[in-house]
C-alpha cells in the first residue's frame, strides 16, 4: 500500500490568519483568489519541524497556487525532500456572487452557505469536476515511485478528501457529507492509502 498524507497548507500572515476576523470585502476577495495572502514562514515553519509525520515522507507535491508552493519550500528545507507542483491540488474556485454582504454575520452560517454554492456548482466551480480532478490526482499518484507522499493543499478542497477518507469513493456525496465534513486548520493532516 501507499500512503498519501493530504496537508493543509501553511499558516497566514496578518489578517488573514482567522478568516473568522474578516470583513466582507476581505473575505470575498480571499475567497475569489484577489488577493494572495503569503504564508507566515517562521510560525509555519517552528510548526512544520514538530510534524512526525515528515519523517515517513519520500517525496512531496503541492498546489500550484502560491500558498502550496511556500509550504512545500518550507517541508523542502526541514526535510531537503524534492517537491513538484500539480493544479489538480488546487484550491476549489469560487467566483464573485459566491457570498453577499449579509452573509458575514455568522462564520458558521456563511461556511455552510459557500458550501452549499459549491454544492450546486453555483458561483464555483463545477462540484462534479472538483471530485473528478481529485480522483485523477490520486490515479497520477499511483504512478509514482515513492511509498509515503506528503500533497499539500487547501482548506474548501480538503472537505472532498476528508469524504474520501471515510468512504473510500466520491461516489453519492451528499450535502450533508459535506456540511459535516472535518474543518481543517493550517497543517492538519488527511492519510489515506491506495494501492500500489
Amino acid at each position: 500500500m501507499k500512503k498519501i498524507i493530504f496537508m493543509r497548507h501553511g499558516y497566514l500572515e496578518d489578517k488573514y490568519k482567522d478568516y473568522s476576523k474578516l470583513d466582507f470585502d476581505e473575505f470575498e476577495n480571499l475567497l475569489t483568489k484577489k488577493v494572495n495572502p503569503k504564508i507566515n514562514k517562521e510560525k509555519t515553519k517552528s510548526f512544520l519541524k514538530y510534524k512526525k509525520c515528515l519523517s515517513d515522507v519520500n517525496f512531496v507535491i503541492c498546489s500550484n497556487q502560491n500558498r502550496g508552493i511556500e509550504t512545500a519550500q518550507i517541508v523542502n528545507e526541514i526535510t531537503h525532500i524534492n517537491f513538484e507542483s500539480s493544479s489538480l491540488l488546487n484550491e476549489v474556485n469560487f467566483i464573485k456572487g459566491i457570498i453577499n454582504q449579509e452573509d458575514i454575520v455568522d462564520f458558521n452560517n456563511l461556511r455552510t452557505k459557500i458550501l452549499t454554492q459549491f454544492y450546486n456548482s453555483c458561483y464555483s466551480e463545477n462540484f462534479e469536476a472538483v471530485k473528478i480532478r481529485f480522483l485523477d490526482f490520486l490515479n497520477y499518484v499511483k504512478g509514482l515511485d515513492y511509498d509515503t507522499i506528503l500533497c499539500i493543499t487547501h482548506g474548501w478542497f480538503m472537505r472532498l478528501i476528508y469524504i474520501y477518507s471515510i468512504k473510500s469513493a466520491l461516489k453519492d456525496v451528499s450535502l450533508k457529507d459535506l456540511l459535516e465534513a472535518k474543518v481543517t486548520d493550517f497543517l492538519d493532516t488527511i492519510e489515506i492509502s491506495i494501492e500500489k
